[in-house]
């Protein structure tokens, strides 16, 4: 019995030895080293300052006690000696046991950058060695050096800023009203260099819009910060259009820098002292930038202003048209109206685009641009917006300039003039050009003989203006009469206006026994003389040419009798004539 005990715990004790062998043999690689090093931690950060790297030491041997060491960082045009990284050596490591086969700690080092070492990505690698036995683990590793917030520009409220907001510059203007400011984060101070790329604000003719900031080279100290004023200078000849470029700020003998966008138009002169103040927005709202428009076309405006000021204005609106030169061609007044403070205005008027071929032409570009400003003080507050239109000639394309009479009121049986002005604002000369009047309620339908105008371009033969001459019939009655003017041309087209006539009341006819004739008496020394009616017409434009005339029966035809009368002497000759008519008859029948 006590060898069978014996024996079963002679096995159990060579299993358990077993047992331990495999467990001690599992926790141990093959690798003699025992040591390894994983999870790099890749920091990055700005120059001049220092930067913390780590990673994992493992050992699953005897080890206690490890060195680190790197190799150079390597990275874009420049790099990082072995000098700047620090490791903390020797470093202590407990050994592998049966029992705790495998130790892990962290370790970080240190990467102190270079002032001027270049942006971008290093490598290097990190190689571990156990003391004693020299055994190695290798890892690799990176270290980004970056711009981050070096240099920053910003508004005068510390918020990043990627564009000036110029928006317009007058010619002759000289225009500080505009400033930003430059923040420093770096651990260093810094100067600060302005790069203006002047090409991009120069005109054809060589002309440059100086742009100029003070301080010019300022010195920023560490994660301080400085005010720049921008100043442009504006020559009167400047050419008007939109200039548009980047300003570089770079601290000096570094690579730190940042950017900033600058566009603006530089217009006319519209602003008495140029564009001023902040408490007027302008906004053109109608017509939309680069719409189309024809010689002689109306274009209808419509703008919002908007005061966002803290006073009170009286603000008036002006529209001036330029040609592609800069040249005023038209303009026009928009009114005025008082603006509360944070409160807004629609403004609605129109102008006329010139159908002179001298000033407009097919394919142009006109800009249009609206002023607003305070009546009261311009030189404190006036802004300007403005838009491109389009000019497009159609074909065949004839306007009424103007269509008027004269008189414009008249008595029944006086004789009036229609006299209207066509002109051809189309690219295709016209051949067969009639102008017509009528209304059917006095019975007036006059047209003129066809004609011919010649294409827009073709200014003094382009335009043509044509007399129609009619007589208000007898017995109208008093009122306002709508004539309608009608010119047909090319394939049928036709455009139109209508003109009022205003009849006045006419004088009622007289019975012939109670009309007298009346002379007033003469003196007996004076003489009777003519005193005729004249009425300008020197100007070349308004000489009419090509009329029509129609005449009604008058009272001259009755030896100056008014019409009633010549009517009840033929009605008393047709009764005589009926009369005798029915005599015969009776006398005739009596006979028979």
């Amino acid at each position: 019995m006590k060898n069978s005990i014996f024996s079963i715990f002679m096995i159990f004790l060579v299993l358990f030895s077993s047992a331990n062998v495999a467990v001690v043999e599992a926790n141990y690689p093959s690798n003699p080293n025992g040591i390894d090093i994983i999870n790099a931690l890749n920091p990055s950060g700005r120059r001049s300052t220092t930067v913390t790297g780590g990673f994992t030491l493992t050992n699953r041997g005897p080890a206690t006690s490890v060195n680190f060491a790197s190799t150079v960082l390597t990275g874009p045009a420049y790099t990082i000696p072995i000098s700047a990284i620090t490791f903390s050596n020797p470093t202590p490591i407990a050994a592998a046991t049966p029992q705790i086969p495998l130790v892990s700690i962290s370790i970080t080092f240190t990467i102190a950058v270079p002032s001027d070492a270049a942006f971008g990505t290093y490598s290097g690698t990190i190689t571990a060695t156990e003391v004693g036995t020299n055994a190695t683990a290798t890892l690799p590793y990176t270290v980004s050096v970056t711009q981050g917030n070096g240099i920053q520009i910003v508004d005068l409220q510390n918020r990043d800023l990627s564009a000036l907001p110029v928006n317009k510059l007058q010619r002759d203007e000289l225009n500080d009203n505009h400033s930003f400011k430059i923040k420093n984060n770096e651990n260093n101070q810094v100067v600060i260099n302005f790069n203006v790329p002047t090409a991009q604000f120069t005109d054809a003719d060589g002309d440059i819009v100086d742009i100029r900031f003070t301080p010019n080279a300022p010195t920023i100290q560490a994660n301080g910060e400085a005010v720049i004023q921008v100043t442009f200078d504006v020559p009167s000849d400047q050419e008007t259009k939109r200039y548009t470029g980047v300003i570089t700020a770079t601290a000096q003998g570094t690579q730190l820098s940042d950017t900033l966008d600058i566009s603006f138009d530089v217009v006319p002169d519209v602003c008495s002292d140029g564009i001023v103040g902040t408490s007027l927005r302008l906004d053109i709202e109608d017509p939309d930038n680069n719409d189309e428009f024809k010689p002689g076309e109306k274009i209808d405006i419509s703008v919002n202003v908007d005061n966002v000021g803290n006073d009170d204005f009286d603000v008036a609106v002006e529209a001036f048209l330029l040609d592609a030169d800069g040249e005023e061609i038209e303009n026009e007044d928009g009114g005025s109206e008082n603006i509360n403070e944070n409160d807004d205005q629609d403004f609605e008027f129109s102008l006329t685009v010139p159908n002179d071929p001298d000033k407009v032409d097919d394919g142009d570009t006109l800009t249009l641009y609206v002023k607003a400003f305070d009546e009261d003080n311009e030189d404190e507050e006036c802004t300007v917006d403005s838009l491109d239109l389009e000019i497009q000639l159609e074909n065949d394309d004839v306007q009424i300039e103007s269509a008027s009479l004269t008189p414009s009121t008249a008595m029944c049986q006086e004789t009036v003039a229609a006299v209207v002005k066509v002109a051809n604002v189309g690219s295709d000369d016209q051949d067969d050009v009639i102008v017509s009047i009528k209304n059917a309620a006095l019975g007036i339908r006059e047209i003129t003989e066809s004609f011919s105008l010649n294409e827009f371009a073709d200014d003094e033969d382009a335009k043509s203006t044509k007399r129609l001459d009619f007589i208000v019939p007898p017995n109208t009655n008093e009122g306002s009469y709508p004539i309608d003017v009608e010119v047909e041309f090319g394939s049928g087209d036709t455009v139109s206006d209508t003109i009022f006539l205003n009849v006045g009341q006419c004088a009622p006819s007289k019975p012939d026994d109670e009309e007298q004739d009346e002379v007033e008496p003469q003196p007996e020394d004076e003489e009777e003389t003519d005193t005729p009616d004249t009425e300008s017409g020197n100007d070349e434009e308004d000489q009419v040419t090509g009329g029509s005339t129609t005449f009604l029966p008058t009272s001259t035809l009755f030896g100056g009798r008014s019409a009633t009368t010549a009517f009840w002497i033929i009605a008393d000759i047709a009764l005589v004539i009926l009369a005798i008519y029915f005599l015969i008859l009776i006398f005739k029948r009596r006979r028979d």
